[in-house]
């Protein structure tokens, strides 16, 4: 639900975007339906190969879709993994490394704030 309000109806792309992206790529790629994405994608992956002269590697096909995230305004996922782990020391939660560390807790305080699973859930 409150994933759903901050995406404010917005069409295929990162959740989350990085400070200062600009706007204007935006325009470019997020606004197209998930299968221009991918056709961007595919585009730029036929442009490299061509270039290259020869079929690309798994590792430079990641590189190039990296790009489309990166236009897109993607935060990079290191910084989101350094965020996570600012955080969860703020919180006193220093040992949990990965966010699947804190489901259990999450869920117990729900529980134990008599909070439906259901109502939780819903959009």
């Amino acid at each position: 639900m409150v994933l759903r309000r901050y995406r404010d109806g917005r069409g295929p792309g990162p959740a989350f975007r990085r400070r200062g992206f600009d706007k204007r790529r935006e325009l470019q790629l997020a606004a197209r339906a998930e299968s221009g994405v991918e056709h961007e994608l595919a585009a730029r992956i036929t442009r490299r190969q061509r270039d290259a002269r020869v079929p690309l590697e798994r590792a430079e096909t990641r590189i190039v879709a990296r790009t489309v995230g990166r236009d897109l305004g993607a935060v990079r996922q290191e910084r989101t993994r350094l965020a996570f782990l600012r955080w969860t020391a703020v919180i006193g939660e220093a040992e949990a490394t990965a966010p699947q560390r804190l489901r259990h807790p999450f869920a117990t305080a729900l529980q134990d704030a008599n909070v439906d699973r259901g109502s939780a859930t819903r959009s």
